[in-house]
């Protein structure tokens, strides 16, 4: 099973998929990130949705997850609640399966309670192998990863 996971930005995408039928098997596959170019709020949302919809076309995915807006306050949480709303409803016309995960859902489908043991399970994960703690497509490639059996 080939699933993409998409980590949204106020005005950016980061995006990894990951390939195969369990955690224990996959291999990560390909990753990126975009930025919108300047422009009114409409411009970005509408560069976002044009992401979107190619990065389906070029991936090809089964399943679909999104790692939406999780804390902070004002116009970056409204500007980035805006950004998961695009891609949510993009991927629903599209008919994509597709999960929202906020961070704690991804560490409770990999067993973890704490940030400890989510660091363990991940360790243990063959695909998170040689990807930097501070990459763009970590955090995608593990979200990506927990939509596939242990």
């Amino acid at each position: 099973m080939k699933v993409l996971a998409v980590r949204t930005y106020r005005n950016r995408l980061s995006w990894a998929t990951v390939d195969g039928a369990s955690r224990a098997t996959a291999a990560a596959g390909a990753h990126g990130s975009a930025t919108a170019p300047q422009g009114e709020r409409g411009e970005t949302l509408s560069w976002v949705r044009q992401e979107v919809t190619a990065l389906v076309d070029e991936q090809a995915p089964d399943a679909v997850v999104v790692c939406p807006a999780e804390g902070g306050s004002g116009n970056a949480l409204t500007e980035r609640s805006q950004v998961d709303g695009v891609v949510i409803e993009e991927l629903h016309a599209r008919n994509m399966p597709t999960r929202i995960k906020k961070s704690a859902t991804i560490r409770s489908n990999f067993g973890a309670r704490s940030a400890n043991a989510f660091a363990t399970a991940v360790a243990a994960v063959p695909a998170v192998e040689g990807i930097p703690r501070t990459a763009a497509r970590r955090e995608p490639t593990i979200a990506a990863l927990s939509e596939l059996p242990a």
